[in-house]
């Protein structure tokens, strides 16, 4: 039995001894796999995960052209009763559609009809007017809020008529100062917008003096849509 014992003993001891250079060779192999691998190959950017696909303009700020319509119509009640709510027309010049300041001039014009005694029944007020406006883009992505503010002139036509015995002079010259917001979108070179102004006017005298007052002035709103293209 003791003989049984010391033969287990003796081979357990064996068993260590070679089971211990095997295993730290093992270990050593697994350390030296494990140094790092050099890359030869430069580190690159990855994609964008939203590319901006928007063509390159002329300049870094971006200008375009827009043409447009809409409707017309006055905010004086005395004036409503006159002249009808009509259709107006537009083209502008864009500075800056890439950057948050931006400015535009525009040519506006527009047609109302006329619904009072005293003119033929195609009688329209005609007016076509110039004006700039400081223009703050809330964004620069494709898809841009904006403001605007600036200044202009209008002139106003009474026309399609032989004869003006109705309260409305024939014509009239006035200062505006349009106010508006908008949205704007833009594709490749492809933009469009919607929009909407009011512009309160000044030196108005197209009612004539017995029916006019200090309440009737030619402040005026427009709602409508643009499209055009930078460059």
């Amino acid at each position: 039995m003791k003989n049984t014992k010391l033969l287990g003993l003796v081979f357990a001891a064996a068993t260590l001894l070679v089971a211990g250079p095997v295993a730290a060779q093992d270990y050593g192999e697994d350390e030296e796999m494990a140094e790092p691998v050099e890359i030869d190959e430069p580190y690159e950017e990855p994609e964008p995960l939203v590319q901006d696909d928007r063509a390159d303009t002329l300049t870094p700020f971006g200008m375009g052209v827009q043409i447009g319509g809409g409707a017309v119509g006055f905010t004086d009640g005395d004036f409503n009763d006159f002249v009808d709510v009509g259709g107006g027309w537009e083209g502008r010049i864009l500075l800056g559609t890439r950057t948050l300041l931006g400015f535009e001039a525009a040519y506006i014009g527009s047609a109302n009809d006329i619904d009072t005694f005293g003119v033929e029944d195609d009688a329209i007020l005609l007016s076509n007017g110039v004006e700039g406006a400081f223009r703050l883009n809330l964004a620069t992505t494709r898809v841009k809020p904006y403001i605007l503010a600036g200044a202009g002139w209008k002139h106003y036509e009474v026309e399609n008529t032989d004869v003006n015995t109705s309260s409305l002079q024939d014509a009239d010259d006035v200062i505006e100062f349009p106010l508006g917001a908008g949205l704007s979108y833009s594709y490749n070179r492809f933009i469009a917008d919607v929009r909407g102004t009011f512009r309160p006017a000044i030196d108005n005298e197209m009612l004539r003096s017995e029916v006019a007052n200090d309440e009737n002035e030619l402040h005026n709103w427009r709602a409508g849509a643009n499209v055009g293209f930078e460059f």
